[in-house]
């Protein structure tokens, strides 16, 4: 290995010493310009605008150039390579981003404008982040702390929102990019083509990407912060022999067995200019991947010491959208800009589980159609005054399925669904508008108002499992937020600001009517009376930038949660246990019974030390509690401290940066125990701090191709991301080449 090491460190000094040339080579973009730090360009409202000097909200950019540089596997590494997102994963194709506290449904997704949460978005961890392709991904624009106003429901802690690549209308001639990459610690293989094309007034995108990833091999070394060795790896794996499951020993327990899948995503995209005042644009959107092994669930043990499941994974997940966008700009009575969005998408997802030693896999199968009409303009009114408005419609239809198949015989039979499997709907309108007021020369203010109702309906045709004392389930909601916020600008580029924001999350299918096996002995039961969550945050920044030199930012925020929806006993006809599934299982049910607060900060510097030297570092930092009558107690959900520190060297042809990843210590008297937490994946003490060392480069060889490599975690450093179920990779040597044409 130490052979390796050098053999890489010579490659990076060999890339190094020849790009030291002047001449500036396009296709190597630089990943900082600090000069950019206080107008860049953001899409997240609906309409681009300058930030930060017209927006009092914090959103942090991950624009192109840094993209290209991170070469990441997934969207979500990228998140997690910023140090400004906290992600945690369960299984190898996944990654659940964490905002301010809060994770899963409590997070919008958005990819060009359209919300990609839907009505099975549940509370525990996510991993739908990864259906979107980041090398299709031109930007990267996460809002912390608010997004309901413009968004809707499940922006409790903001909004992730990727801008994917448009046609260009202004080529003069095809253009090509070619992406490969490979990486060692789970011997990835990625291949990436797009071509863009434009005639006269229509322009296309087109783009595909196929990844393969192998077992993921954990760290070896000792991590520093913990007196004994991390007891974490795969020490068994399950196989079947003569029609019997089998505990085997894992002859090298630092390759973590069962994490290997394989994912495609292709986009099309059209833009047509009508004129110069209106465009359309027409999209296509598809993503699908491999059986992905829950690596978490396969892992565990009875108190016999005996496996759990012999199986667990998730079906092929996909994702298509179909979307068109009229866009028109023209000085009229009622708006500047004007945009029409209708998309429609399609998610299928399946869960296949089997018991260790049984010859029954129950397979759940959910199918959710989303069609969504969004409507939105801005009006400058007096100059000083610019409005934005709009209305939105979402229509959620699911079908829930669900079957067992003996393993021995091939033939099913019917098994206990996880969502109602009669029909469910649930139905979304909204309206909102803002107003966004020069006060002076140098102060921005921002007040807005948003109106929501939404209606869910699911009907039990088969009461065969349970039997319940009603056939349809009926919720209707509606719901009110507002922001309220502040800037002040400078002419030396000093900003303070200010905001206040509520944000709420309607109660969707995965709350109402779910029934499941969350963990042993704990059955979920429906729940019709839900209300929506909101929560109430009040954000303080400042920032300052220095000669294009320096930026430096720091920010605070306090969130309340109201009518919070957990878990809580429950009784089914008068019982608080039934059995189920063979299993004696305590009864619960998801309540508005939650009352907690949030409360945290954000530090950040970015500073170019020479023409050619720079360094950036941030750190975040959450807590969070659950109002009780004595003490509060932890909120599940909270990350420990976490961000990245690092120094890099650049030209116009050359990008090198050594950098650490970094979480603190979460100790288990701060996890919420039986929760979202996880704490069956931690030690005893809770989950352990610990630090990466990564170096990554980028060299334009000439105007056509482009070099990625890199070492992450070079310590090969063994580590678990808090309230995570699989191991960190260890010492990982990836290359990437990069075509332009």
């Amino acid at each position: 290995m130490r052979k390796i090491f050098l053999s890489i460190s010579f490659l990076f000094l060999s890339l190094c010493l020849s790009a030291q040339s002047d001449s500036l080579i396009e296709a190597c973009p630089r990943p900082l310009d600090i000069s950019m730090m206080d107008s860049v360009i953001i899409s997240a409202g609906r309409f681009q605008i300058a930030y930060p000097k017209l927006a009092p909200t914090k959103v942090e950019i991950i624009d192109n150039a840094v993209i290209g540089f991170a070469n990441a596997q997934t969207s979500a590494d990228l998140l997690q390579n910023t140090g400004k997102a906290f992600v945690q994963k369960s299984q190898g194709g996944g990654g659940s981003p964490v905002l301010r506290g809060f994770e899963s449904n409590k997070i919008l997704l958005a990819i060009d404008g359209i919300r990609m949460n839907n009505a099975i978005f549940r509370g525990g961890h996510l991993q739908n982040v990864i259906r979107v392709d980041n090398f299709s991904t031109e930007q990267v624009e996460i809002i912390y702390g608010t997004g309901s106003l413009i968004y809707g429901s499940d922006a409790l802690g903001g909004v992730v929102h990727f801008v994917t690549k448009k046609p260009n209308l202004s080529l003069t001639k095809p253009k090509v990019n070619i992406d490969l990459r490979a990486a060692s610690a789970n011997w990835e293989k990625t291949v990436h083509a797009d071509v863009s094309l434009t005639k006269k007034n229509v322009a296309s995108y087109t783009s595909f990407t196929y990844s393969d990833f192998g077992d993921l091999r954990q760290g070896k070394a000792k991590n520093m912060f913990y007196k004994d060795t991390l007891p974490y790896g795969r020490k068994f794996y399950v196989q079947r022999f003569d029609g019997k499951d089998s505990m085997v020993t894992n002859d090298k327990p630092h390759i973590q067995r069962q994490t290997a899948y394989s994912q495609y995503n292709a986009i099309q995209k059209f833009t047509i200019r009508q004129n110069e005042k209106v465009e359309h644009d027409v999209n296509f959107y598809f993503s699908n991947s491999s059986n992905v092994p829950r690596y978490d669930r396969l892992t565990e043990v009875n108190s016999s010491g005996k496996a759990r499941n012999a199986e667990w994974y998730y079906g092929p997940e996909t994702w298509g959208m179909a979307s068109y966008r009229l866009r028109m700009k023209n000085n009229s009575k009622w708006y500047d800009e004007f945009s029409l969005i209708g998309a429609y998408q399609y998610f299928a997802e399946t869960r296949n589980s089997r018991k260790f030693n049984s010859s029954n896999l129950k397979s759940q199968v959910e199918q959710v159609q989303v069609i969504s009409v969004n409507l939105d303009a801005t009006k400058t009114v007096a100059t000083r005054h610019q409005l934005q408005y709009g209305l939105e419609g979402n229509m959620n239809f699911v079908k829930s399925m669900a079957y067992f198949t003996n393993v021995n015989t091939d033939s099913t039979f019917a098994a206990d669904t996880r969502y109602p499997d009669g029909g469910n709907k649930m139905y979304s309108f909204s309206a909102y508008i803002t107003e966004r007021t020069a006060i002076s020369k140098h102060w921005i203010g921002n007040i807005g108002l948003r109106y929501n109702y939404t209606n869910l309906t699911s009907q039990f045709a088969d009461t065969t499992f349970f039997a319940f004392p009603f056939k349809d389930a009926v919720q209707k909601t509606s719901a009110v937020v507002g922001n309220v916020g502040l800037a002040y600008m400078t002419d030396n580029a000093l900003r303070i600001a200010a905001n206040f924001a509520s944000n709420y999350r309607t109660p969707n299918l995965d709350d109402m009517t779910k029934v499941f096996e969350s963990a042993g002995g704990r059955l979920i039961i429906p729940n019709s009376n839900l209300k929506p969550e909101y929560t109430y945050t009040s954000e303080f920044s400042v920032s300052k930038r220095w000669k294009n030199k320096v930026y430096a930012e720091v920010s605070g925020y306090y969130t309340m949660l109201r009518n919070g929806i957990s878990l809580a006993p429950a009784k089914y006809e008068n019982q608080d246990s039934v059995v189920y599934d063979g299993v004696k299982s305590a009864v619960f049910a998801n309540t508005n019974n939650t009352e907690s607060f949030i409360y945290g900060m954000y530090a950040g510097l970015t500073a170019e030390v020479s023409n050619h030297v720079f360094v950036q570092g941030s750190v975040n930092y959450t807590q969070g509690r659950i109002v009780t009558d004595s003490t509060p107690s932890p909120l599940d959900h909270i990350p420990p401290v976490f961000g990245k520190v690092g120094i890099g060297y650049k030209n116009a042809r050359f990008v090198g940066e050594f950098y650490s990843i970094f979480n603190g210590w979460k100790k288990i008297s701060t996890y919420r125990l039986g929760a979202e937490d996880n704490e069956q994946y931690a030690v005893a003490e809770g989950s352990p701090a610990w630090f990466t060392l990564n170096l990554k480069t980028q060299t334009s060889i000439n105007k056509h191709f482009v070099i990625n490599a890199g070492i992450e975690n070079i310590l090969d450093t063994r580590y678990r991301v808090f309230a995570s179920g699989i191991s960190g990779a260890g010492r990982n040597i990836y290359v990437g080449l990069k075509g332009i044409f």
